[in-house]
């Protein structure tokens, strides 16, 4: 039997001081005051518990007396099944946040591999602090900048851009805000997007859903982590609930009368983009923050040893000796210790000796906490944007070259800007675009998104002036040596039309 019931209210027991809900289980009604019910308003339910055991129901009551009657403004049970956002779905629970270390690293690709219920639970705990990194997070939106900044187009079969008013919302905010979101599945192995309720000619209220909630294997969102099955968000058969309530008959939601599967589907409003996974385990990648996570848990615990390292040794320790024997005497001493800074601080008798002993190398060992630092940076530059000096070179450096567009870290990112490129307008080409289509969107069918690739534009264009004015160079000298040349065939090198002079 069904654990969601209907909820009453008495307005007669309410005045003479009594419970005035009531629920009805095994045909019996149980009695409770509100404040013995939880509720939860972003699933639309509140909850209360009956010898032992938890029974839901709708929070906006159905008995126009009740004093919480009308006070959600919207269908409640509605928003927890809302086919434009599936996150009003999902527990508002807070996901923890973990210690990082390398055991916890190699447990999450454990859990994304087991053959049977994997999960991304613990790999996404290890990425939602990764990229709070301050190096990693720099790291990252250079990435992305390098596509960002750029301006989109649409383009023909021709490969000739595309001018249709239609077509302009690829300059708005939304837009921008949407590339940015499609481009951090690389980094997080896949993203669920819900575009939300569709004002205007866009999705201004856009969002992504909890990456630990989904598990891209059985491609769905589960309302709490570790849940098998949940709402299966990119199956165009899978629709959303719609319930229906009828006041004055008292329909509860839990009778099948008051069911409509009529729902929109959840994939019409969602926007679901993986990365491939190349070692076959999965239907769907890890992501790069894997292969940055190790190098980001060696930095992160080499800085905590480097501070210990500066507490012990680096910092003056102040070494009080006294003959105080007094125990109330010898505690305002130490208080006196302590309130004058944050310096450690050490309290013996007169005839204690005291010795920090350390090893006879430490004298140069901050620079192994900067050697592991910079080891770990070069690995993170690399990973992210495909040469270790991407973030740290200097101009003149040897290796690194900025200034020169032949340099080994200009080329790195070239080679990972056209990647990128070519990786996201396959993604909005394939899936964006259909949907967007589907929801109204005046897009024509024979037009293609990307990024004019302007580097590459410009090279052509320079090659080009260099051959004519090789063959301008030519026809001079054939001319001071009595020859001419065919009109036509200089039309055609030179690509614009030529006479002589009379």
């Amino acid at each position: 039997m069904s654990n969601i019931r209907k909820i009453s209210y008495n307005s007669e027991l309410d005045k003479a001081g009594k419970k005035p809900y009531s629920i009805s289980v095994n045909g019996k009604p149980h009695f409770f005051d509100m404040e013995q019910a939880t509720i939860i308003p972003e699933l639309g339910r509140g909850q209360v518990n009956i010898k032992g055991k938890n029974y839901w129901f709708p929070t906006e009551m159905f008995d126009p007396t009740s004093p919480n009657f009308g006070r959600n403004h919207e269908n409640p049970i509605n928003m927890a099944y809302d086919a434009k956002n599936v996150s009003r779905s999902i527990a508002p629970v807070q996901f923890p946040r973990v210690r990082m270390d390398i055991r916890e690293w190699r447990d999450a690709i454990s859990e994304a591999e087991m053959p049977i219920f994997p999960y991304r639970v613990k790999m996404q705990q290890i990425y939602q602090d990764l990229i709070l990194d301050g190096y990693v997070y720099a790291c990252w939106q250079k990435r992305k900048r390098l596509t960002l900044s750029k301006r989109a187009a649409f383009f023909d079969r021709d490969n000739k851009q595309v001018t249709n008013p239609n077509l302009d919302f690829i300059n708005s905010q939304w837009w921008t805000t949407l590339v940015d979101y499609l481009l951090d599945a690389q980094g997080y192995g896949y993203q669920l997007i819900s575009l939300g309720d569709m004002i205007g000619n866009g999705f201004p209220e856009l969002s992504v859903v909890r990456r630990q909630n989904i598990s891209p294997d059985r491609e769905v969102v589960s309302p709490i982590v570790y849940m098998i099955d949940g709402i299966h968000y990119d199956d165009p058969n899978y629709r959303a609930p719609k319930y229906f309530f009828d006041k004055e008959k008292e329909i509860s939601f839990n009778k099948p009368q008051a069911f409509d599967d009529g729902g929109e589907p959840y994939a019409d409003w969602h926007i679901w983009v993986k990365t491939p996974n190349p070692f076959g385990m999965s239907n769907c990648g890890y992501g790069i923050f894997y292969q940055v996570a190790l190098f980001a848990i060696l930095m992160r615990n080499n800085l905590k040893f480097n501070a210990d390292f500066v507490e012990l040794f680096a910092q003056p320790i102040r070494w009080l000796k006294t003959n105080k024997t007094n125990e109330s005497e010898r505690a305002a001493a130490e208080i006196a210790l302590q309130n004058m800074g944050s310096s450690p601080y050490i309290m013996t008798d007169k005839d204690d000796d005291l010795q920090l002993v350390q090893n006879p190398s430490s004298g140069n060992a901050w620079q192994s906490y900067t050697s592991l630092e910079e080891r770990c940076k070069k690995s993170i530059s690399a990973v992210i944007l495909g040469h270790e000096d991407c973030m740290s070179g200097t101009a003149g450096k040897l290796g690194s070259q900025q200034g020169d567009e032949n340099s080994p870290t200009n080329i790195a990112l070239k080679e990972i800007e056209n990647e990128q490129d070519k990786w996201l307008s396959g993604v909005i080409n394939d899936n964006v675009l259909p949907k967007l289509r589907n929801l109204g969107f005046d897009i024509p069918e024979d037009v293609c998104y990307g990024y004019p690739n302007n580097s590459e534009l410009s090279e052509i264009a320079d090659l080009e002036c260099k051959r004519k004015t090789e063959f301008a160079t030519i026809v001079e000298t054939l001319s001071r040596a009595g020859y001419e040349v065919d009109n036509e065939e200089l039309e055609k090198q030179m690509g614009f039309k030529v006479k002589r002079r009379g």
